[in-house]
């Protein structure tokens, strides 16, 4: 099926010099983003498919958006493949990206591959990782000049950490990232299940860790018809347990197995510090964190659908970087 609809939108601009990896995620581009219809206003210079294009071509580069002008300067061919004759400003690209709603992009581009690719949805988990906006040298000038409503601090296995949380949840028997978010680190994970739990209702087994060991949770998870496999947190445990924990704990020892896929968003987090930079995403005015996840993420799912497509491992992601 996604054979014959590439070979319908295949991209005829052919260099020795441009990727094959460039032109299939630029063919995916063409073919799932649906430009939005903009009935007021003045006519954009550039559309907002070729905005995503640029991103997404910096990120593969990590080139900076005042980087950018230089960059086309010496890849001119990229303007030809995107579909442009001019450069855009570096506060243009900076303006527009932030007006791109990444979440509903990466939920189109997942149901894309979803209707057109059998794959099945039985496992998904959901999990945060630490973007640090500065070195922890510097923590304490961040606790005073740092917005205290965006950066907090909290406690994890490797200690204390400061900055931001980045919340996916993932397919992780295919590896598709269906949904993400930003929050301060402070925020309790917990609070931030609801918002992500739109996304994942279809699947049959949703993976959590013990910062999501709530009965509140197990309940919602389970009235929706999915099975709750969740760890448990040793100190919410009395030493008369209720019948509800009875159950939370039945729960995780019949599906502890399953409960062993988790570890596959761990990888994806280390992934994603190794190659696309979210272990450090350093603080600067204007920056937006949310943008920063979201080009990400859609990055990642079209790397993964690359090498799905190509029969590679689904975890080849170097080749994506640099020229």
């Amino acid at each position: 099926m996604l054979n014959s609809i590439l070979a319908q939108k295949k991209n005829v601009f052919k260099s020795s010099f441009v990727k094959k990896e460039i032109i299939f995620v630029f063919n995916i581009i063409d073919i799932f983003f649906k430009e939005p219809d903009y009935s007021f206003g003045r006519k954009k210079k550039f559309s907002d498919k070729a905005i995503l294009k640029i991103l997404i071509l910096l990120k593969m580069f990590d080139k900076s958006y005042r980087k950018s002008e230089e960059f086309f300067e010496n890849n001119y061919e990229y303007l030809t493949l995107i579909g442009i004759d001019e450069i855009p400003s570096f506060q243009t690209i900076s303006y527009r990206a932030n007006k791109l709603d990444f979440r509903k992009i990466n939920n189109d581009l997942i149901n894309w591959i979803y209707n057109n690719i059998k794959l099945y949805k039985t496992h998904v988990a959901i999990d945060a990782n630490i973007i640090s906006p500065c070195k922890p040298s510097r923590w304490g000038k961040a606790k005073s000049s740092f917005n205290k409503n965006e950066f907090g601090f909290t406690y994890t296995t490797k200690g204390k950490k400061f900055g931001k949380k980045l919340y996916l949840s993932l397919d992780v028997n295919n590896d598709f990232i269906f949904d993400f978010t930003v929050a301060k680190a402070s925020i309790h994970e917990s609070k931030l299940f609801d918002e992500l739990f739109i996304s994942i209702k279809s699947f049959s087994i949703i993976l959590l860790d013990a910062a999501y060991d709530s009965y509140y949770i197990f309940s919602k998870i389970k009235s929706s018809g999915s099975i709750p496999a969740i760890d448990l947190n040793n100190r919410n445990t009395k030493y008369y347990e209720s019948y509800n924990r009875y159950v939370m704990k039945s729960f995780r020892i019949v599906f502890k197995d399953d409960y062993k896929l988790r570890w596959e968003i761990e990888h994806v987090n280390g992934i994603m510090d190794a190659y696309f930079g979210t272990e450090y995403v350093w603080y600067v005015r204007n920056r937006n964190y949310l943008t920063f996840a979201g080009i990400t993420v859609v990055l990642f799912n079209l790397i993964f659908l690359f090498n799905l497509f190509n029969s590679y491992e689904l975890k080849k992601v170097s080749n994506f970087f640099g020229p």
